[in-house]
């Protein structure tokens, strides 16, 4: 899945992009000295009606701020910022938010941690549909006090992956430490979560098991002591 922020800085810099006609002609000439004879970059945009654009991104222009670009088989003339916003890595790229749920979203959350004792403990949060609040249903159902309760599931959807392992990647065969549920706007995503050397690892929800790692150490903590904090 894609990054909505480095897709939309892109989008926003093409969008806004004036390209301006040169008298260079496309043929073997024009394209040597335009640097277009093999592109630095072939940028391709495509539209849900099947409209396809292709820009082709060439050498640096004469005022040494812009680019020569060809679309269509003609030379144009761009700045250099359009090129500059394709200058990202692939790991930039991927969108590194573990639930795309926000808390404004989110409807129900259902945390399930293991404790030093080996037992699992559940705690359950439900949005009131008559009032949009927040109600506690385990470990004890009670009324939520809302700050906390706010504050709790936007620190659980907050967690976000560090890095994403290549290669074959094998999860423990122990129990996760952490199994969060969260059902929303979205539908519902689901991740297991293990606990190793100050990391939290496990797979993205719904994105064909993509494996990730997060240093946030503090992450589990977020639910240790909740259910007292919660109880309006």
């Amino acid at each position: 899945l894609a990054a909505f922020a480095y897709m939309k800085q892109i989008v926003n810099a093409w969008d806004s992009a004036q390209l301006l006609a040169t008298d260079f002609v496309n043929d073997p000439k024009g394209q040597q000295e335009t640097g277009l004879q093999v592109p630095e970059v072939e940028f391709t945009a495509e539209w849900p009606d099947g409209k396809k654009i292709q820009i082709d991104v060439g050498a640096t222009g004469p005022l040494g701020t812009d680019r020569f670009m060809r679309r269509e088989g003609r030379i144009y003339r761009g700045g250099e910022g359009i090129y500059e916003s394709l200058r990202v890595g692939i790991d930039d790229l991927r969108e590194r938010a573990v639930f795309l749920t926000t808390e404004a979203q989110c409807a129900e959350l259902l945390v399930e941690q293991i404790q030093e004792t080996g037992k699992r403990e559940r705690l359950h949060l439900e949005r009131d549909r008559s009032n949009g609040g927040w109600r506690l249903k385990e470990p004890r159902a009670s009324r939520a006090e809302q700050g906390a309760a706010i504050q709790f599931v936007t620190g659980v959807l907050s967690l976000r992956a560090d890095d994403f392992p290549g290669g074959l990647w094998r999860l423990p065969e122990r129990e996760p430490d952490l199994v969060i549920t969260v059902r929303g706007a979205r539908g519902e995503e689901s991740v297991k979560l293990w606990e190793a050397e100050g990391s939290v690892f496990g797979l993205l929800p719904g994105r064909n098991g993509i494996g990730f790692t997060t240093g946030n150490r503090g992450y589990s903590q977020i639910f240790q002591n909740q259910a007292q904090s919660l109880r309006a």
